[in-house]
Formats: C-alpha cells, sequence, structure tokens
C-alpha cells in the first residue's frame, strides 16, 4: 500500500489528462485509509482498543488537514503542486520505517 501512495503521488505530477490525475489522488486516498486507518491499528492494538485508536487517528488527521491547508495554500501559490505530491510521497515511506523502526515485526501477537 505504501508503494502505491508512493507512486501515485509522483504519477499525479506528471500526468496531463485532469480525469487520471484524479483517478491517481482517488487511489492514494484509498491506500492511505486502508494502509494507516484500518490495517495499522488492526495489527498493532488489542481488538477492544482498534476503534478507538482509528477514530482518534481519524480526528487527529482531520485537525492535521484543516491545519496544513494553511501552509499548502502557499506552498501552491508559489511553486505549484509538485512540491505537495512529492513531500506527500516521501512521506510514507519515511511513515514505513518509523513503524518498522518504532512497532518491529507486524502481524506478531504481543501481550501487553
Amino acid at each position: 500500500m505504501t508503494l502505491g501512495i508512493f507512486l501515485g503521488a509522483i504519477s499525479a505530477t506528471q500526468v496531463t489528462r485532469p480525469g487520471l490525475a484524479l483517478a491517481l489522488v482517488a487511489s492514494m486516498t484509498f491506500c492511505h485509509a486502508g494502509w494507516g486507518n484500518i490495517m495499522l491499528p488492526a495489527e498493532i492494538f488489542p481488538n477492544n482498543a482498534v476503534a478507538t485508536v482509528t477514530g482518534l487517528g481519524g480526528a487527529l488527521g482531520s485537525w492535521m488537514g484543516a491545519l496544513s491547508q494553511l501552509y499548502i495554500g502557499h506552498v501552491v501559490d508559489a511553486l505549484g503542486f509538485v512540491p505537495i505530491f512529492v513531500a506527500c510521497a516521501g512521506l510514507y515511506p519515511i511513515a514505513l520505517f518509523l513503524v518498522f523502526t518504532m512497532i518491529g515485526r507486524l502481524g506478531v501477537v504481543r501481550s501487553v
């Protein structure tokens, strides 16, 4: 899923047809939701905490998405959309690295 987001973000800056760019961005958001909001909490937290963690993640993601628009608007005005999509593409491999570094192997049942 991380690879799909990375490739979609890089590809979205290179296409000339709006419909194709929209399809790439839609696939990126689908992969983001599947990886960050569904798969990771289910792999990391116990069953009775997954819904709470997913809700908190969604709430924090909404707040950060709203706040980041202030800065994204300035960047788009000055430099266009390419830096934004490149940043989005680069943050997912970094996030995957941090997940593997901080959490370790996924799919292992841990006792708390």
